[in-house]
């Protein structure tokens, strides 16, 4: 091996090196990321929805339902 090829490889595993950190770096972001939009949507999903009728205007020949209504 002459100095010029142990200096060249000695190059490329120093910037494969650098982009091995690179690629770590934005994995662990993008992992992050899931993570939290994962959390976002559990609590979106498990959130109740209140409706709150305050008037009812029933015509006649209406059907209504009084009490409370779930799924």
């Amino acid at each position: 091996m002459t100095s010029e090829t142990v200096s060249f490889s000695a190059g490329i595993q120093a910037q494969s090196l650098s982009f091995k950190e690179l690629y770590l770096k934005y994995a662990t972001k993008y992992q992050n990321r899931v993570a939290q939009l994962a959390i976002a949507i559990s609590k979106l999903k498990n959130k109740e929805q209140k409706i709150i009728v305050e008037k009812i205007n029933i015509e006649k020949g209406a059907q209504a339902i009084v009490g409370n209504v779930s799924k």
